[in-house]
């Protein structure tokens, strides 16, 4: 999973905190609970799994920004496991 994929699964913005990402966690967590009505069956289990993935590789990306290589170092990347996620120019390649 992407950065970029995690922030849109998670509904966030460039910019996010640590507070913002455990927030969206719990909020996602809770409409995907099977009490909530929304998901069904097996499919709540990948959803949520799917979440557990998405706040932990935010979480672990925040900091350590460098520049951007393909926006000529405006914008900057998180850099995990050589993938870039430019939080200005939304480029995604590897470092």
């Amino acid at each position: 999973m992407t950065l970029q994929a995690a922030r849109k699964l998670l509904g966030l913005l460039n910019g996010y905190t640590a507070e913002t990402v455990r927030a969206a966690f719990v909020a996602a967590v809770r409409k995907a609970h099977p009490d909530a009505g929304e998901i069904a069956g097996a499919d709540v289990g990948r959803d949520v799994h799917a979440l557990v993935e998405a706040k932990d590789l935010l979480l672990a990306n925040l900091g350590g920004e460098t520049p951007c290589p393909q926006c000529k170092g405006v914008g900057y990347v998180r850099a995990r496991v050589g993938v870039i996620d430019c939080g200005r120019c939304g480029g995604e390649g590897t470092v």
